[in-house]
């Protein structure tokens, strides 16, 4: 019997012919990708608006009530806008899909997913959707893509920011239709921004988005008076006791250093050592105390010197502790939403030079009464 010539024939590339067929393969690939992205992501919808994308540094704030409400979401800490993030996001959409990518607010604090369904009323349905890589590629691939998109709180134990992909397919997002809110987690969402603002400055003037009210921080509480001599907060206080031990622990180090520092100058050089030593236990606070000890005799001098340099603090070593007390957490939260406000004027102020249709809001954070501003970017319908 004889064998077919072609049987069991295997092509044998050449390192070179096989580079260039990956090469062309991938090309394919880009190319696929690249037509399924210009596609609008709702071609299919009939879209009166157009694409939104609003940016905010922080989710403390009214992002869930319907405008208007009598009886705000139960987001307890919210509600002190006269505007609703949703609101915008949604207008114009008959039916809304909506997908919440991070981590969401604590149900038990606020609501669930389906409680701000609920809320948002029969046409709308949100689900949440855990960061993790590959989320925003497999939703906007899904058969019933979302057409308003959450991106939350974004834990780095979740997930690191959105690769440069997503970010693209976020951009072809907006641009054919669908709407994105960004909250929180400014740094991590950063290039989402940088990409949105990219494309938008390449849009044609268009006419501005009407003004919200501003936001207003509630009058000040008036604090209680403090009665000095009813709560014992004259000289037994707990800053005069504080002052007291302070001023003891001082007078215990001047003395210990005054019987130390002659031992520095010992002919014997274990005592000089063990003096040394002593000092080096008493830690910094010593430092502020040796000026008031002068000697003519160089080994003492060479060794307060020595002591100097292996008491100084270190520098350029970032603390390892997070913030511990309230007023660091405080202080912490307040320089995030400094940097987030920086970065979001900055890019409104590049939108004003080309004229494009955008929204510079403020918003009041409850938890520690700041006013910061909130992008909004409107696109123009998909044609």
């Amino acid at each position: 019997m004889k064998t077919h010539p072609l049987k069991n024939y295997a092509p044998s590339w050449s390192p070179a012919r096989r580079e260039k067929r990956v090469e062309r393969a991938l090309a394919l690939m880009a190319a696929v990708t690249t037509a399924l992205m210009a596609v609008p992501i709702h071609a299919d919808e009939a879209d009166p608006i157009g694409g939104r994308f609003l940016f905010a540094g922080d989710d403390d704030w009214d992002w869930a009530s319907p405008l208007g409400s009598e009886n705000p979401s139960k987001l307890v800490r919210y509600g002190a806008m006269a505007w609703s993030a949703l609101d915008w996001a949604e207008d114009g959409l008959k039916e809304v899909r909506g997908a919440l990518v991070g981590v969401p607010p604590a149900s038990k604090k606020t609501m669930s997913m389906a409680d701000l369904s609920k809320l948002r009323g029969e046409h709308a349905i949100y689900q949440h959707h855990p960061q993790a890589p590959g989320v925003i590629t497999r939703l906007l691939r899904s058969e019933r893509p979302p057409n308003v998109i959450i991106l939350m709180q974004n834990s780095s134990r979740v997930a690191a920011a959105p690769d440069a992909l997503s970010v693209k397919e976020l951009v072809a997002f907006v641009k054919g239709g669908g709407r994105l809110v960004v909250l929180d987690e400014w740094g991590r969402y950063k290039s989402v921004l940088n990409a949105v603002l990219e494309t938008a400055l390449t849009l044609p003037p268009g006419e501005a988005i009407p003004e919200t009210p501003a936001a207003k921080r509630p009058a000040p509480k008036a604090k209680p008076k403090v009665d000095l001599a009813e709560n014992n907060q004259g000289e037994d206080s707990p800053d005069a006791q504080l002052e007291k031990t302070r001023n003891a622990q001082t007078k215990e180090l001047k003395a210990r250093l005054t019987k130390l520092i002659p031992k520095l100058g010992d002919q014997t050089f274990k005592v000089r050592d063990a003096a040394s030593r002593e000092m080096r236990k008493m830690g910094a606070d010593v430092l502020k105390l040796l000026d008031e000890f002068q000697s003519d005799d160089p080994e003492i001098s060479s060794r307060i010197a020595q002591l100097r340099k292996q008491l100084a603090p270190k520098k350029n070593i970032a603390p390892r502790t997070p913030p511990s007390t309230p007023e660091q957490r405080a202080a912490a939260r307040i320089a995030k939403r400094q940097k987030n406000a920086d970065l979001v004027k900055a890019a409104a102020e590049k939108l004003s030079a080309k004229k494009t249709s955008h929204q510079l809001s403020e918003v009041l954070v409850d938890t520690d009464q700041q006013i910061l501003p909130v992008l909004r970017i409107s696109f123009p319908v998909p044609k």
